[in-house]
């Protein structure tokens, strides 16, 4: 009996450390943006930290554009004190982002991207609207309201179809439309391009406010 329990102790003795001690957990990332939603041409801010909060290790941020079937990188960085890190990008359309470090990958976040939309007087009753983004938007319906004081609703005066402006490949695509309204002068409105019209790649357009 003695002589069996002494084999038990000498093979428990010769396991190896990797089957008698828990394995130390890895390193994880975090990701967080600061807009969610932005307009066309504007900067988010990406951010997180990683659970071992060493200094100096590299992360990559990776983005999936609308549109696109995997991720691709997008930069990198390297966390400063208590591990965290932080980069600015300028997405062009709908992006997701995560964050990668070593093996370690982050949970994916959201960036939403409204058409850059301008309205302005070209003249007495005449009205240009632009719309800038990544993409044409020349055959989509643009509306021109005006604010109703009484009821605190903003009201369709008339839509106008958006036109070809300018294009080149790698840079902005603007699109737009002249147009005339007969309201009455001095009232605010502005010019909207709806989420229908501005499709699965953008979130809706809005234009600044301006007197007719």
């Amino acid at each position: 009996m003695r002589a069996a329990l002494a084999l038990i102790l000498v093979a428990a003795a010769a396991l190896p450390a990797s089957t008698t001690a828990a394995k130390a957990p890895g390193v994880t990332v975090t990701i967080a943006a600061d807009p969610t939603e932005v307009v066309y041409g504007g900067a988010v801010s990406l951010s997180g930290a990683i659970s071992s909060q060493k200094t100096g290790e590299k992360v990559s941020v990776q983005s999936l554009v609308c549109g696109q079937a995997a991720f691709k990188g997008a930069d990198d960085t390297k966390t400063v004190a208590g591990g965290t890190w932080s980069l600015s990008e300028r997405p062009t359309t709908n992006t997701q982002f995560r964050a990668k470090v070593k093996n370690a990958t982050s949970a994916t976040v959201s960036v939403g991207v409204h058409p850059k939309v301008t309205l302005a007087k070209a003249a007495r009753r005449k009205y240009k609207v632009r719309v800038s983004a990544a993409q044409s938007f020349a055959g989509k319906l643009v509306t021109f309201q005006r604010f109703e004081a009484t009821t605190q609703n903003w009201l369709r005066v008339r839509k106008a179809t958006l036109r070809p402006i300018s294009s080149a490949p790698g840079a902005t695509i603007v699109s737009g439309i002249t147009f005339r309204s007969r309201i009455r002068a001095g009232l605010r409105v502005r010019a909207v391009l709806a989420k229908g019209q501005a499709g699965a790649c953008y979130l809706s357009g809005v234009s600044g406010v301006i007197r007719s």
